[in-house]
């Protein structure tokens, strides 16, 4: 994977994502962004606050858009694929290709890849300039063996100029 980018948030995001699960400015500023994402899966933690932290600040601070939970490595069988997941794969497909997408899916699903395994926590496009990117949000945690994995898998089907970019969320200090 590439080198960390750091970047930071209000110290209060992290109390108020405890309390209720997630943080009311997003949506408050990005409705439709998180309107089927209910925050942590275990109230009280940060768990799953990186990425959707990641989320609403590369949108507010670059216009980057972005997506998770996308299942990339998912069912063969469409009709066993849930609208929701059918439609963030079309909005992928719409960015980096279709060929690039099944070609990218086919290796993950080769390799054993189901569900959330490795995949990185986000897949990202600008929307002016075309431009997207795979990218994964670290808290307290590290990159973990089989999201090093995805990534060799994706850079071994598409390429080593491929966009994987690590980013380390930080407190305000």
């Amino acid at each position: 994977m590439t080198e960390e980018i750091m970047i930071t948030y209000p110290q209060q995001w992290e109390d108020e994502y405890r309390k209720t699960r997630f943080v009311a400015l997003w949506r408050h500023e990005y409705p439709g962004m998180f309107a089927d994402h209910r925050g942590s899966a275990n109230p009280g933690t940060l768990d799953l606050f990186p990425q959707y932290a990641l989320m609403f600040l590369l949108r507010r601070d670059q216009n980057i858009h972005s997506l998770t939970w996308y299942k990339l490595g998912g069912r063969k069988d469409m009709s066993k694929v849930p609208e929701k997941i059918r439609k963030r794969w079309n909005t992928i497909s719409e960015h980096m290709g279709r060929s690039t997408f099944t070609k990218l899916q086919a290796a993950l699903r080769k390799a054993g890849f189901r569900e959330f395994k490795g995949e990185p926590d986000l897949f990202c496009w600008h929307p002016q300039t075309g431009n997207w990117f795979f990218a994964e949000a670290k808290g307290k945690d590290n990159v973990t063996d089989s999201e090093r994995d995805w990534c060799q898998i994706y850079r071994d089907t598409l390429g080593d100029e491929i966009d994987i970019r690590v980013y380390r969320l930080r407190p305000e200090r």
